[in-house]
């Protein structure tokens, strides 16, 4: 089984995303989903179906964010069964050119925590004129 269609979260929508490239609700991207970065930043590409793990030898792995429900349902099926992601985690995908493969394992989405990020130090005040020592005097 393949995975025929994903829910994105996108600025408090859902924007559901067929694997033929058609999709429905207030989208300004399209039929694209967002890619986290290296630097932490996203770049978009096309959502094209599934792949199985095993044969993802050879492709560029990238971590799909704001990824809400997937279903591998058709869509004439006339209540589609979705299954819920985790907010906070991501789904691996392999990158196949320019379009995004997800990867499964016997049929489910592979998904992983999302790092957190780091935390902001408690102590945030910065000292412009370092005290002197004191002398023993």
């Amino acid at each position: 089984m393949s995975i025929l269609a994903v829910r994105h979260r996108f600025n408090y929508n859902l924007i559901q995303i067929e694997r033929d490239g058609s999709f429905t609700g207030k989208s300004l991207t399209g039929n694209k989903l967002p890619v986290l970065q290296r630097n932490g930043e996203s770049k978009f590409y096309t959502f094209s179906g599934s792949l199985d793990v095993s044969q993802r030898s050879g492709h560029q792995l990238v971590k799909v964010i704001n990824i809400a429900a997937y279903s591998i349902e058709p869509a004439d099926v006339l209540q589609r069964h979705w299954i819920e992601v985790a907010a906070g985690h991501y789904c691996a995908a392999a990158l196949i050119n320019d379009s995004l493969m997800f990867l499964t394992d016997n049929s489910e989405l592979i998904t992983r925590r999302l790092p957190a990020p780091p935390p902001s130090p408690k102590d945030n005040v910065v000292r412009l004129f370092p005290s002197l020592p004191k002398s023993d005097q």
